[in-house]
C-alpha cells in the first residue's frame, strides 16, 4: 500500500478501535511489525525501511475533527540510504505523525 511519505507500506497489528463522543482511537495489543519499500523524503529518500512501531501511555492513533495523530515509539528501525551513501540499523526513539486534510507533518526523536 502506498499511504503518505511510504511506497509499497505493510503493517502487521492487532488491537482495538474505540470510538466516542466524536473520537476514533486505536490502542495495538503489542507493537506494530512496519515494513515500506521507500519513505519518499525528497532528495534523501529512505529504502528498505522496516522497525517496530510501540504504542506509549496515549492511544497508537487518534482522530478528531478531521485531524488524526500517531504517536509512539520505534524500536529496531532498519533503512538504506542511497544519497548518503549510508544506513541506519537499530535505531530507536519517539515518533509523532499528524495529518488532516492537506497536511502531513512528522516528528522522529532518535535516541539510538
Amino acid at each position: 500500500m502506498d499511504f503518505g511519505l511510504a511506497r509499497g507500506l505493510t503493517v502487521d497489528t492487532a488491537g482495538t478501535l474505540t470510538q466516542g463522543g466524536g473520537v476514533l482511537t486505536y490502542r495495538p495489543s503489542r507493537c506494530l511489525d512496519v515494513t515500506a519499500a521507500m519513505l519518499e523524503l525528497g532528495e534523501n529518500d529512505a529504502e528498505d525501511v522496516s522497525g517496530d512501531f510501540c504504542p506509549g501511555d496515549a492511544p497508537l492513533v487518534t482522530v478528531r475533527d478531521g485531524a488524526w495523530r500517531a504517536q509512539g515509539r520505534m524500536a529496531g528501525v532498519a533503512a538504506d540510504i542511497p544519497s548518503f551513501e549510508a544506513g541506519v540499523r537499530e535505531a530507536e526513539g519517539a515518533v509523532a505523525v499528524d495529518g488532516g486534510p492537506g497536511t502531513l507533518d512528522q516528528s522522529m526523536m532518535a535516541t539510538r
